[in-house]
């Protein structure tokens, strides 16, 4: 849950060693970083939203209300899901035509060009955020390519891809082989990287190893708590001493991590995207958009469109030494009208996959959020999936009016990065919140298997979503949630408990085997 102080703060926050550059694969730029995917070959599992739809609901038909997740079930299901997958990830529907002018960017590119054309493309994202775009405008990045840093957005311009290949990447991140070496310390197995990183956090470690495997590596308050392989400290956070030395210190028994490891990730603390507060007519398409402390936040947006994007392994940064750790994901602060999230992959997230969130804390101005609409997505491996509220301290103007979630698969709820508090994690997180929340629907979803509760959706006066044909896979008697604050056990007396205050029409509830 976040604070309005910190996500104010947060488009701030910025790292000395911040580099825009571009990355391309087998080409590095002039911080040595590499863009590390395998040769593209595009999948043939690419189906329609049409196609997609008429799947999830068979599926959920198959079934009567109460069954068993079995393999022959769960094979379906996995397979359905790597369609959904495959269909966000390979799109290839980008943005062509525009009101204004179109602009190219390239890792091939010049800033003194004039971004007109694909022979004369510009090649910073410092270029793309600070140039005075015009309504209308549309910006094309280079598939296949790469950035570091930040991209900031501005209002009534579209943002997408061109060209053949991977979406293009921007990466919130310093890579540490292009910012020195791994030495060993004088404690077996501990690791320090030689070149300081000047921010005031360092969230996680992502390494990937020479088969393309990634490991994230697991974040300790001190020094002396390094005990097994992938433990991690950072000393711009936390040292016994209390005196800040800004290194990283890794512990690995394999070798060298530099040399063992042909990719290690430290991100930032900033987010990939940066908008305005209030910005409105923005659409981002085919982008993939990677690390940092989240991948997209504002407040009081409008018309917003986030189609076909892919969003990793963000977040878990604390705002200040010995606090609370936060961030992940996307989303809104204070309210919004029109926001749409259209096939999105959003994984490894710290805490919420995205969020439309406000707490009032004496402030008692408007905030609603309208039309705040999840469709056709995959989440795998966040604390929350959708995490929204608004509180005010008992103020009535607020709450959500349109929330949709729809046709939505939900994995591993819980788990990876999402999974360091999974004592309070879950699919559908409201936290109780005091704003009523009306016309709204949450629907056709798939919530497989959470690590810890499947819902948690409810507010003061009981106004919730209307909930309808959701497909829920859980172990025996492992916790399902609470609705309007009355908990509930996954169990079929307890279901049919459930079932029988009306909140939902026709859930199906599997019992997982496996």
């Amino acid at each position: 849950m976040k604070k309005i102080s910190i996500l104010l703060t947060l488009a701030l926050c910025v790292s000395v060693f911040f580099c825009s550059c571009g990355t391309q694969k087998d080409k590095t730029d002039s911080s040595g970083t590499k863009d590390t995917r395998a040769a593209y070959s595009a999948p043939k599992n690419i189906i329609s939203t049409e196609e997609y739809r008429n799947q999830l609901k068979s599926l959920m038909s198959s079934v009567e209300n109460f069954g068993t997740a079995d393999d022959a079930y769960m094979k379906k299901l996995s397979d359905l899901t790597d369609k959904l997958k495959d269909s966000i990830t390979y799109n290839e529907d980008d943005i062509k035509t525009a009101d204004g002018t179109i602009y190219y960017v390239s890792t091939d590119g010049n800033d003194e060009n004039d971004g007109k054309s694909e022979k004369t493309p510009w090649a910073s994202l410092d270029k793309v955020s600070s140039f005075e775009f015009k309504e209308g405008d549309l910006v094309l990045f280079k598939r296949g390519d790469s950035w570091r840093g930040s991209l900031g957005v501005k209002s009534g311009i579209a943002y997408s891809a061109y060209g053949k290949g991977y979406k293009p990447r921007i990466l919130a991140a310093n890579e540490a082989h292009t910012l020195g070496n791994w030495v060993q310390t004088d404690k077996e197995n501990v690791w320090k990287l030689d070149k300081k990183i000047i921010q005031n956090d360092l969230g996680f470690i992502l390494l990937t190893d020479k088969d393309g495997k990634e490991i994230c590596c697991s974040k300790k308050t001190k020094h002396s708590k390094l005990s097994k392989n992938f433990d991690f400290v950072y000393g711009g956070a936390t040292v016994e001493d209390g005196r800040p030395d800004m290194y990283v210190y890794l512990y690995y028994d394999g070798g060298n991590p530099g040399d063992v490891f042909p990719n290690i990730e430290l991100p930032m603390k900033i987010a990939v995207i940066i908008p305005p507060a209030g910005i409105q007519n923005l659409t981002l398409n085919n982008l993939e958009l990677l690390y940092g402390a989240d991948a997209f936040w504002t407040s009081d947006a409008k018309n917003i469109l986030i189609s076909y994007c892919t969003m990793g392994w963000s977040g878990g940064f604390a705002d200040k030494k010995g606090a609370s750790r936060y961030y992940g994901g996307s989303g809104v602060w204070h309210g919004c009208d029109n926001f749409v999230y259209d096939h999105c992959y959003i994984y490894q997230q710290y805490e919420p996959g995205i969020s439309p969130q406000y707490i009032g804390e004496g402030n008692k101005s408007e905030s609603f959020f309208k039309d705040f609409i999840v469709k056709d997505s995959l989440f795998d491996s966040c604390e929350w999936t959708l995490e929204y509220y608004s509180s005010q301290n008992d103020y009535d103007n607020n709450g959500f009016d349109g929330l949709y979630f729809g046709y939505n698969i939900c994995i591993n709820g819980g788990r990876g990065l999402g999974g360091e508090k999974a004592s309070t994690s879950c699919y559908i997180q409201s936290w109780n919140h005091e704003g009523p929340t009306v016309n709204s629907t949450i629907e056709y979803n798939v919530f497989d298997r959470a690590a810890s509760e499947t819902l948690n959706v409810g507010t003061t006066d009981n106004k919730i979503p209307k909930l309808s044909n959701n497909l829920y896979i859980q172990f025996n008697n492992k916790k399902f949630g609470r609705v309007n604050s009355i908990s509930y056990q996954y169990t079929k007396s307890d279901l049919e408990k459930y079932i029988d205050t009306g909140v939902e029409t026709n859930p199906v509830f599997l019992f997982a085997e496996k």
